[in-house]
């Protein structure tokens, strides 16, 4: 297996900047931290589902607006009837 070293520099790079990010908007850093909470907290859908659902929203954003706009949509619901379908697996497994 490879192993990437490479990738330390660049996590000091990153920090460093997002450290002067921080201190320069504060309040953005905050709010998005309440936000990144409040997603993530127990409720109707596991944190695992939330996280696959941010996912799949996060490479439709990276496709850019066209093909996000197309894709997006059709991608969120491939993911629910899955999500259906392994919580329904699931049920039956514990019945």
């Amino acid at each position: 297996m490879t192993t990437y070293v490479h990738h330390q520099s660049v996590v000091d790079d990153l920090n460093l900047q997002h450290r002067e990010h921080r201190q320069a908007i504060p309040e953005v850093y905050r709010d998005f931290a309440d936000l990144s909470s409040a997603a993530l907290a127990p409720g109707v859908r596991e944190t695992r589902t939330k996280e696959h659902i941010a996912m799949a929203i996060g490479v439709s954003f990276l496709m850019k607006a066209g093909p996000a706009t197309m894709c997006g949509a059709r991608a969120y619901a491939a993911f629910c009837k899955f999500a259906v379908a392994v919580e329904a697996k699931a049920a039956r497994a514990w019945a």
